[in-house]
């Protein structure tokens, strides 16, 4: 008869193999050694668990679909997370009690990312819309993930740096831009920086801070 560890075994090994989520995130959050490692892991987890999926020759309607789908595997995934015993998973997957902080903020992120795949999937198509929803949609996560991470305003101007002068390629000049703009492009090689300058003015409102008395930028909900 299967105790309750024996069980969480059983659930983890399932999830590695079906849907590779430990693979994907507790061992890059176990091994990131500072701020950028975590933002690179980070980028890696967003690449691989939601925009992944939608590439440009995917039809709008059909992206809608599998975000949706993607949504649902991701809520039972964090949902066999969340039961699983802390001491199975540890063992296990995250080489002791020590790193359970990062498997909570694995879990934390998983769930961010659930969400903007549900509320992606819920929205309704625009055919004047000025910027695609796919892009829009993993721009405001994007941006969201690096305002939690850093602790940093993301930026409401946007700013080009003309690096490739022959070829006229605009490149953004702010890091919190360039990990968004990396991130989508990782995915789809098409989607360049003007197309997610026009998302994060979507996604991306600026608000006044009574309490500094001065603008910042806010991800809108």
């Amino acid at each position: 008869m299967f105790s309750a560890d024996d069980e969480a075994a059983r659930i983890l090994d399932i999830l590695e193999i079906q849907f590779g989520c430990y693979e994907w995130f507790a061992v890059p959050l176990r091994n990131a050694d500072n701020r950028q490692n975590v933002l690179d892991s980070l980028s890696t987890l967003w690449h691989r668990y939601s925009i992944a999926r939608y590439h440009a020759p995917l039809q709008t309607e059909r992206r809608i679909t599998e975000a949706r789908d993607t949504a649902r595997k991701i809520a039972k995934a964090i949902s066999l997370l969340k039961t699983a015993p802390r001491r199975v998973v540890a063992e296990r997957y995250i080489n002791g009690p020590a790193s359970l902080a990062e498997y909570e903020k694995a879990i934390e992120i998983l769930s961010r990312y659930q969400s903007e795949l549900a509320s992606f999937g819920k929205q309704k198509l625009s055919r004047g819309a000025k910027s695609d929803p796919v892009i829009t949609a993993a721009t405001r996560a994007a941006a969201r993930i690096y305002t939690d991470i850093t602790g940093s305003d993301f930026p409401k101007t946007i700013d080009y740096v003309n690096r490739k002068a022959k070829r006229g390629e605009k490149v953004f000049s702010t890091h919190p831009l360039n990990f968004v703009h990396q991130i989508l492009n990782a995915v789809d090689s098409d989607i360049d920086a003007p197309q997610v300058a026009t998302a994060v003015r979507t996604a991306v409102n600026p608000i006044i801070s009574a309490k500094k008395g001065r603008k910042k930028s806010s991800i809108t909900p």
